[in-house]
């Protein structure tokens, strides 16, 4: 069961450059747990300075790399030697810092490009 949370980012000063939402597939929940990814992030986020561009890339490739695991003599297993998950993996590490900016300045710039009778008719509702 997927879990679901409801965040109000409209307070731009309500999350640090640590805040962040993981995104992934069953390939990853199958084998990584809430807290285990925690951990995982929060282990790279203290070795890597908030000025890395590729911060959030490397947190969600590490991510990956724990459901994944690696291959040993009895076939992918985990840290802890469980079995890896065979699932496709797809993963995510979406910064929240600044999400309600973002997501203001992308509706903006999709407003300035809908054709005016679109933006006249949104105006009448």
């Amino acid at each position: 069961m997927p879990e679901v949370r409801v965040y109000d980012l409209s307070d731009e000063n309500a999350h640090s450059e640590d805040d962040v939402l993981v995104m992934a597939s069953d390939g990853l929940w199958e084998r990584v747990t809430n807290e285990e990814a925690r951990d995982v992030v929060r282990k790279l986020f203290s070795e890597r300075p908030v000025t890395d561009s590729q911060r959030y890339m490397k947190a969600a490739h590490n991510l990956v790399l724990a459901a994944r695991g690696h291959l040993t003599q009895k076939g992918w297993r985990t840290e802890a030697d469980e079995f890896a998950s065979g699932d496709d993996i797809t993963c995510f590490v979406i910064p929240l810092k600044g999400a309600s900016l973002a997501m203001h300045k992308t509706y903006k710039e999709r407003e300035a490009h809908r054709p005016k009778e679109q933006q006249e008719e949104k105006e009448e509702n």
